[in-house]
């Protein structure tokens, strides 16, 4: 029988822009000035006859779709076999790490801008990555394990508890806690030589990597966060047991609505973790991962599963901007679909972990959502419905962001409103500028064609989707994979923030409650049936490795600004 080869790579990747805010928080004063811990690409290539897979896991606040496009670019130049399915690029969600690197208007506006230099430099590390990995594939054994993390760790809190409450599914005894409404599963895949040597672990765990906020005591630094300080203590305690070429990837779960901050710190106004300081929490929450999946490691011969069988992979664009959803994902209605995305004014409200320029007026909202009502009334009573009442409502819908400066705020007013002009916040002169003056103005503001991801390695399932899906809506993604998968999975792991980014994922229950995730979930209430259609008709393509392959379709709104 044909065994598993496999070969793991760490890359340095640390580069930004000192006068670009890092990305994640939305603060322009956020600016790195130096780094406290490197960021790096790590990756695992897995190969079993001439079927051979890449998951790559990077020290960043997203992946970018420019730069899956460029890495994938880069390695059929060099023609090293792997076609688009092969390879999985995702990111561990650090909120201090560099922005400039997306070419679409919304997610430029971090730096605000875009960095070729920053661009450039993080897609040569991830190449770097993938061919380091690849050239040293030896004969491997895998297994894999999963295991809880006991409530008593300080590691995971949902962040977004009176959407949470909404879902119908919500599992009794996690309704009384932060903690418990938390995911606390961990999905660990070890990796050993054939002789028994230990190689690397993959770690998935949701949790978001914001222990490390604006403000904080060291300044405003590039740090890795919560995910890098479990990588780095995973990888020096396997040293100290002479594997000093171990690698640890601590990879995300469905983190949309979970925070590793649990404690209100008067003086900053946030939730904040239990360090003295911020990089002591991000070292504490690390360190619990890392002690756990060592846990599971270990466990993992013995008592989890060693994998065996094929490897095969699917990956599928999808116009989200028009998805019809299966009746099946939706009690049976029918018509019902996504449409062009928009952003909810509640999004501006941030969350306790990160306020945003809105939060002190959250009390507005409810009213704003009575106007928006009345607007939608005279709308259908004039026009008829319209078509962004009928996908996101109960949506306030600040800014439309599928048609450039086409667009409008509040369903009224024009993108490129000149009096906002007028405004001294960089990203607001950035965005009028680019929407005046620049191609911007003519593409989509986000994203269109969206990447749905399946790798399966034996029996662990890898559902990679360019969101943050929140606890629920990676429960209720999971169980469709366990159901449609043609080989019925032992484990099945949904990746969030992989090969692009559109923001986060929640159920139709949490989009009703317009919090900060529903209010950026941006393709209407109806994104998770959306995606459950999609991801069930890609599993039925993993039966066979034969056949027809799916195709990337071209995403020509790509654009530098």
């Amino acid at each position: 029988m044909e065994r598993f080869r496999a070969g793991f790579a760490r890359v340095d990747i640390t580069c930004y822009e000192p006068h670009f805010a890092m990305f994640g928080w939305g603060r322009e004063d956020y600016a790195a000035r130096g780094v406290a811990r490197a960021l790096h690409a790590r990756t695992l290539v897995v190969q079993k006859g001439s079927d051979r897979i890449a998951y790559v896991c990077c020290d960043l606040g997203y992946i970018t779709e420019s730069l899956r496009l460029s890495v994938m670019a880069e390695l059929e130049r060099r023609e090293l076999g792997f076609a688009d399915a092969d390879v999985m690029i995702s990111a561990t969600h650090t909120h201090s790490g560099p922005s400039g690197y997306s070419t679409y208007l919304f997610y430029a506006l971090a730096g605000p801008g875009f960095s070729q230099k920053v661009h450039d430099a993080l897609v040569s590390g991830i190449v770097e990555s993938i061919v380091s990995a690849l050239g040293v594939l030896a004969p491997a054994r895998l297994h894999a394990h999963q295991g809880d993390i006991p409530l008593t760790e300080p590691v995971a809190f949902n962040r977004s508890m009176p959407a949470y409450l909404r879902n119908h599914d919500a599992p009794p005894g996690t309704t009384e806690s932060a903690a418990a409404a938390a995911d606390r599963r961990m999905t660990v895949l070890r990796v050993d030589h054939a002789d028994g040597r230990p190689m690397g672990l993959v770690s998935w765990f949701p949790v978001h990597a914001t222990s490390v906020h604006p403000g904080n005591a060291h300044g405003p630094l590039i740090h890795s966060d919560n995910k890098g300080e479990a990588a780095i203590r995973s990888e020096a305690d396997f040293a100290a047991k002479g594997a000093p070429d171990f690698v640890a990837i601590f990879a995300q779960g469905p983190a949309g609505d979970v925070s590793p901050n649990d404690r209100l710190c008067p003086r900053r106004k946030v939730l904040v973790g239990r360090g003295k300081d911020d990089h002591e929490s991000a070292r504490i929450v690390g360190d619990i991962q890392a002690a756990f999946a060592e846990k599971l490691h270990r466990e993992a011969i013995t008592e989890g599963s060693e994998l065996s069988g094929p490897i095969v992979a699917a990956l599928r664009y999808t116009d989200f901007f028009d998805v019809p959803v299966d009746p099946v994902f939706v009690n049976g209605r029918r018509d019902v679909r996504t449409g062009p995305p928009c952003m909810g004014l509640g999004a501006g409200a941030g969350t306790a972990e990160g306020p945003g320029p809105f939060h002190d007026a959250r009390g507005v909202l409810p009213l704003a959502s009575r106007v928006q009502r009345l607007v939608d009334g005279v709308h259908a009573r004039v026009r008829g419905p319209s078509a962004g009442a009928r996908t996101h409502a109960p949506m306030v819908r600040f800014w439309e962001l599928g048609f450039g400066r086409h667009g409008r705020l509040f369903g009224v007013l024009p993108a490129a409103f000149r009096p906002l002009t007028l405004s001294k916040a960089s990203y607001v002169q950035y965005a009028q500028r680019a929407l005046r003056t620049s191609g911007a103005g003519e593409m989509p503001n986000i994203p269109r064609y969206l990447p749905a991801h399946l790798m399966q390695i034996g029996r662990l399932a890898i559902a990679g989707l360019p969101l943050e899906p929140t606890v629920t809506s990676g429960r209720r993604l999971a169980a469709v994979l366990r159901e449609r998968l043609p080989t019925r999975p032992s484990h099945v792991v949904v990746n969030g923030y992989a090969n692009a980014y559109v923001s986060y994922l929640t159920t139709p229950e949490e989009y009703e409650a317009q919090l900060y995730e529903g209010a950026s979930t941006f393709y209407g209430r109806w994104s998770l049936p959306a995606w459950c259609t999609v991801f069930a008709s890609l599993a039925a393509s993993l039966e066979s490795r034969e056949g027809p392959r799916p195709t990337r379709r071209a995403a020509a709104d790509c654009l530098p600004l």
